[in-house]
């Protein structure tokens, strides 16, 4: 199952051509990027500045996914140029309502800006981060496997 949808969000205007986006300069658009890896596993992927304008749209995306019958969700931010606080303590309320649901969680964090905010954010050490995403969705199936076997 390979189901993807694109988001751009941006600061500033973008402007849409023909068949191509042509960015100002000076703009850094971000992007969310939602997939399924396969059924009840789905990858929300974003791309360049997660920051207060941004933040707000990848939330209206990350809520309504921790309230489905999803078994796991992987929040890739190896893209993300910069992390705000914002966004951090996103990551963290997300992290302890999946944990509440009973929604394996995990985030790709293969990049500075991101490392640097969380580890301002002191979630380094609680907030499930992996080097990427095969690694990360092996990671949360293996949890959901756990689940599973002591139900059963």
């Amino acid at each position: 199952m390979d189901e993807e949808e694109l988001f751009v969000l941006t600061k500033n205007p973008v402007t849409d051509r023909a068949s191509h986006t042509e960015v100002p300069a000076g703009a850094y658009p971000t992007l969310l990027r939602t997939s399924y890896t396969e059924p009840h596993v789905q990858v929300l992927s974003a791309a360049g500045d997660l920051d207060l304008a941004t933040t707000p749209q990848l939330e209206q995306l990350l809520w309504p996914r921790l309230q489905t019958t999803l078994s796991a969700l992987v929040v890739d931010l190896s893209e993300v140029t910069f992390l705000c606080l914002a966004g951090v303590e996103l990551l963290a309320h997300a992290h302890a309502y999946a944990g509440h649901r009973g929604i394996a969680f995990g985030v790709v964090n293969s990049n500075h800006a991101v490392d640097r905010a969380l580890t301002a954010g002191e979630l380094q050490a609680s907030l499930p981060c992996f080097g990427s995403v095969p690694v990360a969705v092996e990671a949360c199936r293996h949890l959901i496997d756990g689940h599973s076997q002591q139900k059963g």
